[in-house]
């Protein structure tokens, strides 16, 4: 596949193109518009046959990338190109609609995807779960663990690959409230019960304080030096989504969001960024993440950006 003429997605120029992604026996491929799926079904049916594999084409799921009008024409013709018999698509592959989410590898991705219903198996698990432990009447310190053996547990992969909607951090929450005092308004702060023994407290899960330690070391990965390519896209979807306000004329000379004095928005409803991006450099922007090493070679302060610093 890495070696084939196939396009794939080229983020920007002077990036390697986004061919492929292999994990166990998952495989995730990724088409450029100008690419045809017989193309990558003869690499498949080539490999098939050297290895004595078999590509299992019946669990074989596509999803369109790109405006909502072609992404309609692509299910509707099923055809890469609509109109172009050479880029059709085979009958026993699923392309799927907006607001249908494909599962890979544990997070769900698709176009205008309902993420209540991404997070609803986990929450009604959840749920039953709680009420079940509930029923053996714990202890203070028991209903202190079952916070972090439930709703901080069971959430916590899916918070990572999927991030965790607003809306179900709060309903969690109130969950965690339920576990340690019924549901009912108790004299102790959730801030203090979530302190230390020794300073007060219980020990009890801060979902919020979770989610954001989720978010920052996301954002350390992002900032790493050897960039990921999960991270090139991301320069590229921050670097559309930075406002008039910030007067950046050339968006060539955007190289690093934390290097640099320009921002995207900062408003949830403005923004076109995904969540996991936005609550990323939210997460950043509020605990104060930046670039300040304690000493800068010349080498180092050569290779900074020279624009917007």
């Amino acid at each position: 596949l890495r070696k084939s003429s196939l396009e794939g997605f080229q983020i920007k120029e002077g990036i390697p193109r986004i061919i492929t992604k292999l994990f166990a026996d998952d495989t995730t491929v990724y088409l450029s518009y100008r690419d045809n799926f017989s193309d990558l079904q003869l690499i498949l049916d080539l490999w098939c046959r050297a290895s004595g594999g078999k590509f299992n084409v019946a669990k074989t799921e596509l999803v369109p990338v790109g405006t909502p009008d072609y992404r309609e024409g692509v299910v509707t013709t099923r055809q890469g190109r609509p109109g172009e018999l050479e880029s059709a698509l085979p009958n026993g592959v699923h392309i799927a609609r907006d607001g249908e989410a494909v599962r890979v590898l544990g997070a769900h991705v698709g176009n205008d995807i309902d993420q209540g219903a991404v997070w609803a198996p986990i929450m009604q698990t959840l749920e039953k779960k709680v009420d079940y432990w509930l029923r053996s009447n714990p202890s203070l310190e028991g209903r202190s663990y079952l916070t972090k053996l439930e709703p901080g547990a069971r959430t916590q992969f899916k918070a990572m690959v999927q991030t965790m909607p607003k809306n179900l951090e709060k309903a969690v929450a109130k969950m965690i409230n339920k576990i340690m005092w019924g549901g009912k308004m108790v004299g102790v702060s959730h801030a203090v019960s979530t302190l230390p023994y020794a300073q007060g407290g219980k020990k009890v899960l801060n979902i919020v304080f979770r989610n954001e330690a989720i978010h920052l070391k996301r954002a350390v990965h992002y900032a790493a030096d050897e960039r990921e390519d999960w991270a090139l896209a991301a320069d590229q979807v921050i670097e559309e989504d930075i406002p008039d306000s910030q007067k950046v004329d050339d968006l060539d000379a955007t190289r690093h969001v934390f290097l640099q004095t320009w921002h995207p928005r900062k408003q949830r409803a403005a923004s076109l960024l995904p969540e996991s991006v936005f609550q990323m450099l939210a997460s950043a922007t509020k605990y104060n993440l930046r670039y300040a090493p304690p000493i800068l070679t010349t080498e180092i302060r050569r290779s900074l950006p020279a624009w917007y610093h």
